[in-house]
């Protein structure tokens, strides 16, 4: 019989522990339920429920209730937007329960039976913790990205009884 270690990095245990800086990858378009009020690095402002990025400077404030979503993507306000590698992301900060309910369900289905999800959520915690240590020491503007170079997040208003369950 071979023993394989598992070496498990330290779990953040409390939903109120330090919040998490998820990078959601973005497109140049951001579309909002309500008004939302900008301001870029530029000194622009503007509000609206559609706003161009075009022409604006990163990092941009967008501030207001409730949710936005670019390129297919929700996430829930206030975010800021970043420029990084060529690229355009909306940081959201989320402590790591509300991380882990738009995690679980979309890196395997919510269907399976309760234990799995449960195994699930041990190891996505794990993988955000180790990853999140890895960015931020790589100097990047956030923790995780959201996809497949991370974990899949998916914003959700309300995850789901089974899923908060599961996760807290």
């Amino acid at each position: 019989m071979v023993v394989v270690p598992i070496l498990l990095a330290p779990v953040i245990a409390s939903a109120r522990g330090p919040k998490l800086e998820i990078g959601i990858p973005m497109s140049g378009q951001v579309k909002s339920e309500a008004s939302v009020q900008w301001r870029d690095a530029g000194g622009r402002r503007g509000q609206g429920t559609s706003i161009s990025l075009s022409g604006l400077t990163a990092p941009i404030r967008l501030r207001g209730t409730g949710s936005a979503s670019s390129g297919g993507r929700a996430f829930p306000l206030p975010a800021d937007i970043v420029r990084h590698d060529g690229k355009l992301y909306a940081i959201v900060q989320l402590d790591m329960d509300r991380y882990l309910q738009g995690v679980v369900p979309f890196e395997m289905s919510p269907g399976w039976p309760t234990e799995a999800l449960k195994a699930q959520t041990v190891v996505a915690r794990t993988f955000a913790v180790r990853r999140s240590r890895v960015h931020r020491n790589a100097g990047r503007p956030f923790d995780l990205v959201a996809g497949t170079v991370d974990q899949e997040y998916r914003w959700q208003q309300a995850p789901g009884r089974l899923i908060e369950q599961v996760v807290s």
